[in-house]
């Protein structure tokens, strides 16, 4: 199916799958008319007989089990994507994919949804001088349409999830840096030979199962 719009549509689809389905292709020329061409639609687009050609072309074009992509295609796609900016989806990509040295900053492998959007309320304040608009739900949406995009990197694990042994017991620097407070739990200060404090961790007090989360693969 084709659709001509005169903007980016408004997609309510969450999962990440249009964007993978969708091609968007920018029109460069415009016909508006006003030039000597204005035939292609007074006379050719209401031509039977060249209705029926189009038509002919689509049914013969063989077995096509997959459309090429051309780069038009993904430059169209950054510049929906820049229009319908999302704050999760650009948290996400700095917290849990890796830098150029192959650094995730998340240290867990385990992401609850409950510490991710507490995390990403204190990024947002802190990086981005936003406060949270976005309810519970929206932000799960968001993060799940967001895990949709990076299959090799994150698991999504909905309902009640178990917490494998070990998980989370790390030390998570991210809880200080953004003053993610109900996530302190307990606090232990380093200290050098002179008494002086070098770093700070924190260990939060886990529960055994969490709702929704993102497994690390």
């Amino acid at each position: 199916m084709v659709f001509c719009c005169n903007g980016f549509a408004k997609i309510p689809e969450k999962t990440g799958a249009a964007e993978r389905r969708f091609y968007f292709w920018n029109f460069t020329k415009r016909f508006t008319g006003a030039s000597d061409k204005n035939f292609i639609q007074d006379v050719l687009v209401k031509d039977k007989s060249v209705l029926e050609y189009v038509l002919y072309k689509i049914l013969h074009m063989g077995d096509i089990k997959k459309l090429s992509r051309p780069q038009e295609i993904d430059d169209t796609l950054d510049q929906y994507r820049k229009a319908t900016y999302n704050t999760v989806h650009e948290f996400m990509n700095e917290m849990a994919l890796p830098d150029s040295a192959g650094n995730i900053k998340l240290v867990w492998t385990m992401q609850p949804f409950r510490w991710l959007f507490e995390l990403y309320q204190a990024w947002l304040l802190k990086d981005l001088g936003q406060h949270n608009k976005l309810t519970k739900k929206k932000f799960c949406q968001d993060i799940m349409a967001w895990c949709a995009l990076h299959p090799d990197d994150w698991e999504l694990r909905s309902g009640a999830v178990h917490r494998p042994k070990g998980a989370m017991e790390q030390n998570e620097p991210l809880i200080g840096e953004y003053g993610v407070t109900s996530w302190y739990g307990n606090v232990q200060t380093q200290f050098d030979s002179n008494n002086q404090p070098v770093g700070t961790t924190y260990h939060p007090f886990l529960k055994d199962t969490y709702d929704n989360a993102l497994m690390r693969k």
